[in-house]
């Protein structure tokens, strides 16, 4: 995602896209992973406060696997939220192409 598409975003709705995005790819995204992608938007203790509220909200969940030899707690959204993400993801996209083609 481009700056200027993640610039109406809420600073939770970013984290959650970003790890959407991951799940989508079936690629595994964790805290470090998250941010190095995140880390010229949002600062490090920040994206840690979203993440917890993103638990304790139900809109994600974590779980403990091996990648690269190391375990982490990569992480995923959940039910409906999936959906909702998904949706809000797509209807982000529309928007900077109508931009980008108008």
């Amino acid at each position: 995602m481009t700056a200027a598409k993640r610039s109406i975003l809420s600073q939770e709705e970013k984290v959650a896209l970003e790890i959407q995005k991951y799940n989508d790819r079936k690629d595994p995204i964790y805290f470090s992973r998250l941010i190095n992608v995140l880390k010229e938007e949002i600062s490090r203790s920040t994206i840690s406060k979203i993440i917890d509220k993103l638990f304790d909200l139900g809109m994600v969940e974590g779980r403990w696997e091996t990648y690269n030899g190391k375990w982490v707690r990569t992480l995923y959204t959940k039910g409906e939220y999936r959906e909702y993400f998904r949706s809000l993801n797509e209807k982000m996209n529309d928007k900077v192409n109508e931009k980008e083609n108008s």
